[in-house]
């Protein structure tokens, strides 16, 4: 519901909505919310709180720095791309999957051995 709610650009309410103690996927929600919305208070708000509960995981680092770049922010972006690199942190490579004929196929970005 919170997801239905934020997608629709109603972040305050999807805020409201959310359980007590939100967990990473109400966060990730509403980072990914935040960032179609340009929202970037709550998109740095919602990092921070992954960036607790998943300290290893790029993927908050990497949503938030593409929203300071799409909003004119660049040396903000910068800043979380510096954080990243103090942290040993690596940017996840994206994994695709399609499911043929009951079977799940999985490869990554730029992966050409099923081509």
């Amino acid at each position: 519901m919170v997801d239905l709610i934020a997608s629709a650009g109603k972040l305050d309410n999807a805020e409201k909505f959310a359980p007590l103690k939100p967990d990473q996927v109400i966060h990730s929600t509403m980072l990914g919310a935040s960032k179609v919305h340009k929202d970037v208070e709550r998109a740095r708000k919602s990092t921070e709180h992954l960036m607790e509960l998943m300290p290893d995981r790029s993927v908050a680092y990497v949503v938030l720095s593409n929203l300071y770049d799409e909003v004119g922010k660049k040396d903000e972006g910068a800043k979380i791309g510096r954080l990243m690199y103090k942290k040993n942190i690596r940017k996840e490579p994206a994994l695709s999957s399609i499911a043929v004929k009951r079977r799940v196929h999985e490869s990554f970005t730029g992966d050409m051995t099923n081509a």
